[in-house]
């Protein structure tokens, strides 16, 4: 997931005409496209997230910022920018600021769309002056990304802080589940039973018994 810097960051190609693939639909594989282009502005991008929505329109989110890892210096802090496609990934519009954080790096973004049809965006905060998490928060959209409320703080337990690179996930309508990782036993749990209104840290799982923690 890490892409290397002044890389392509994110890319689509998969369309469903052309060859024939298990389950009967055909596809025709493209070229890679670039999509966030740091070779033209210097930044690092990385950490890419995409969900297609509702509409059939694609959205694309990532964490922009001058460094791979950042420093004290806030040039080097990473916000969240937004790229959207209407034309099944053809062309993109953006990049559009979704959240930045003052004196915090945000970093690992990942989106999913809710049986509500709610966008739901996912990140950690990094403080590089501790250095270490500051927390996994969620923030939602209800206009496919236009705007968004204000990020909340999901009540992980475990010590160290606490990191995520995977996407919320909703096994039944209106039960949604997140996961993360950190230093100490297991990988790391929260879920909320009414669609996100409240959430409930649950027992780490995976306990491998190692002294080192979970990752990505």
């Amino acid at each position: 997931r890490r892409l290397h810097r002044r890389m392509m960051m994110l890319t689509t190609g998969a369309r469903r005409r052309g060859a024939t693939a298990p389950g009967g639909y055909s596809y025709t594989v493209q070229p890679p496209q670039r999509i966030a282009d740091g070779v033209a502005d210097g930044r690092h991008y990385g950490f890419p997230g995409m969900a297609v929505m509702p509409d059939g329109s694609f959205t694309a989110v990532c964490r922009r910022a001058t460094e791979h890892n950042p420093g004290i210096d806030p040039a080097t802090h990473g916000t969240l920018v937004m790229y959207r496609s209407t034309d099944q990934g053809e062309t993109w519009a953006g990049p559009t600021v979704v959240q930045e954080a003052s004196g915090l790096d945000l970093r690992d973004p990942t989106l999913s769309v809710l049986s509500d049809e709610r966008l739901a965006l996912l990140c950690f905060s990094y403080d590089a002056t501790i250095p270490a998490s500051t927390g996994v928060r969620v923030s939602y959209s209800s206009n496919n990304g236009a705007t968004w409320t204000t990020p909340e703080a999901l009540p992980f337990a475990g010590s160290g802080g606490t990191g995520c690179s995977g996407p919320i996930v909703e096994p039944t309508p209106g039960h949604l589940m997140a996961f993360g990782y950190g230093s100490g036993a297991g990988v790391r749990m929260v879920s909320s039973t009414n669609n996100g209104v409240s959430w409930t840290a649950q027992p780490p799982f995976l306990n491998t018994g190692f002294a080192y923690g979970t990752q990505e």
